[in-house]
């Protein structure tokens, strides 16, 4: 095994951060599309 064998610091920020913004684009998309829609076409499609 080369090196220490962990994950440094940076790398953990890195992967959280990316997550936290996947997680807010796939949030806000759909919340954006449907605060489009008229309220009798959004209740259409239940």
């Amino acid at each position: 095994m080369a090196g220490s064998g962990g994950v440094s610091i940076s790398l953990m920020i890195e992967g959280l951060i990316m997550a936290i913004a996947i997680g807010v684009i796939s949030g806000v998309v759909p919340a954006y599309r449907a605060s489009k829609l008229k309220p009798v076409d959004a209740l259409r499609y239940e």
